[in-house]
């Protein structure tokens, strides 16, 4: 029996138990008896030597050996067996305690970080919701977070329809199939297009207009839940100022702390509102028609990316929407590295044609010498659409304050880095309009469908009442460009008379950053 138990739990007889508490087994008469038995398993007695005629006499004159008394050896077992279940129970329970344990604190870490609770979701208005979830959470507690959130949605005992912003797909079941619109994280790769927003402020429309109590609910990266917020608030003549949208997203918002967006969702918004308010004849008569060209690209000063912090190599890629259109270079040895001290960099675009929403990425080439390949280190990325532009610049210049700038790169470029993009106008046509520039006047017209009664509706109108502009932007004649010029913080815009008295009467609150001016003509 003592054998079996012994291999069962991988133990050697003739030695100390690993992870086992020996303290009952040590000192007293079962250790003797433990030994004696584990002994007596494990070795056969051996049979006494024989003995010689002539020492028996001697033998026999001295006392026999005090037998040991019946009851102690009849208990033997039984006590030894007893202590070694005891000290084998003790130290399993131990162990998995400690494994519970260090698997709760594990669990409770991971739960922390990624939020396996479900999203917070944030009510702008009583048809709009935003369920923003962090990047990068695992598939389990995404999954998680997907049922948390489909469970508070039920309690509402509305209908809702959810539109799904982040790249990963929806795995619960839902009584209205989710519209998906994947976007990239902020500053990871081609940045949200204005197609997308149109696409998704269409796809609401057309909902909350025919379902009069539905919601909409925004899941994705908070930032771009809040893009998309702000991106409907304007579609549906709510706001006509962006940083109209920011205030009420922020008042909703109460103690969150409001992310910091990239320059190019500034732009996209700008374009929202162009396409909201302006009549499809006057967007057709101000761009132009013609195909882009990219030539090429220069940086300066040259950022001090490498880990000598001497200068970068860099590699431009070219996107056209969502498809990789152009790379300078292909492998490690093609790239050029480019020190500081010679002031620019200029790349070859090869003359690449473009036709629809063109995003460029800057990255440093790294060279990994485990694996042999190379490694792109991402410095700044910007977009336009070529059909905002006026058909006569060809060259836009970009200071660092208007590029989606990678946070880790920002303090190895200089306050005064631009970048340059040199174009050509070719001889073709990007065909006629597309359809994300005629505005859905039957369903996204009426502001009113935010909201679920005239109450709430007046309420917010009064709240815009305060800091209504007097007129629209002025029309861009290159993207991104809107009436306030060459300023990261514009002023606010005059308020009416009869808002300007109360306006007096409480502080100033923090204005969050309208749109910049993200283009500048050089014309050189």
């Amino acid at each position: 029996m003592i054998e079996a138990l012994a291999a069962a739990y991988g133990i050697d007889p003739d030695g100390p138990i690993k992870g086992v508490d020996t303290k009952n087994l040590m000192g007293g008469p079962a250790s003797v008896a433990v030994q004696s038995i584990v002994s007596s398993h494990a070795q056969p007695t051996k049979p006494p030597p024989p003995q010689s005629s002539q020492s028996a006499p001697q033998k026999a004159t001295q006392a026999p050996p005090r037998p040991p008394p019946a009851a102690s050896a009849s208990k033997a077992p039984e006590e030894t067996a007893a202590a070694m279940f005891g000290a084998l129970k003790g130290g399993g329970l131990s162990l998995l305690k400690n494994f519970k344990e260090k698997t709760a604190a594990v669990v409770s870490t991971v739960q922390s970080t990624y939020g396996s609770k479900g999203p917070t979701i944030t009510q702008i208005t009583s048809r709009l919701l935003l369920a923003p979830i962090l990047e990068g959470v695992p598939d389990v507690l995404a999954h998680q977070a997907e049922e948390a959130l489909k469970s508070h949605l039920a309690m509402a005992r509305r209908p809702y329809l959810v539109i799904n912003l982040s790249t990963r797909d929806l795995r619960c079941e839902y009584s209205l199939r989710p519209h998906s619109e994947p976007m990239n994280s902020p500053c990871t790769s081609v940045p949200p297009s204005l197609d997308a927003a149109i696409r998704v402020a269409k796809t609401a429309g057309r909902y909350l207009s025919h379902d009069k109590n539905g919601m909409i609910v925004l899941y994705g990266v908070e930032e771009n839940c809040i893009l998309m917020a702000a991106a409907l608030l304007l579609y549906f003549k709510l706001c006509i100022r962006p940083y109209q949208c920011f205030e009420i997203i922020n008042k909703s918002r109460a103690d969150q702390v409001m992310p910091e967006l990239p320059p190019s969702y500034h732009n996209l918004l700008d374009a929202v509102v162009m396409l909201a308010y302006r009549e499809i004849k006057d967007i057709a008569s101000k761009i132009h028609n013609k195909t882009i060209e990219l030539t090429s690209l220069s940086i300066a000063p040259i950022p001090a990316i490498n880990r000598s912090g001497t200068g970068c190599r860099p590699l431009v890629e070219v996107f056209v929407g969502d498809t990789k259109v152009f790379a300078t270079a292909q492998r490690y040895d093609e790239t050029t590295e480019f020190q500081k001290e010679l002031g620019y960099a200029r790349l070859e675009l090869g003359n690449t044609a473009i036709n629809d929403e063109v995003t460029v990425i800057v990255s440093h080439a790294r060279h990994s010498s485990l694996h042999g390949s190379m490694s792109l280190v991402p410095i700044f990325t910007f977009n336009f659409n070529p059909r905002f532009l006026d058909g006569q610049t060809t060259s836009l210049v970009f200071p660092k304050h208007q590029l989606d700038v990678d946070k880790d790169a920002d303090q190895k470029m200089d306050s005064g880095f631009k970048a340059s993009l040199n174009i050509q106008y070719g001889n073709g046509s990007l065909g006629g309009l597309p359809d994300s520039f005629r505005y859905d006047e039957e369903n996204c017209s009426r502001s009113a469908n935010m909201f679920s009664d005239s109450h709430e509706y007046g309420e917010a109108l009064r709240l815009l009442d305060a800091a209504s502009p007097t007129e629209l932007p002025d029309f861009p004649s290159l993207p991104g460009h809107t009436s306030f010029k060459n300023k990261a913080t514009p002023s606010r815009p005059p308020a009416p008379a009869s808002a300007q008295a109360k306006e007096q009467k409480q502080p100033k609150q923090d204005q969050h950053p309208a749109f910049f001016s993200l283009y500048e003509t050089d014309y050189s």
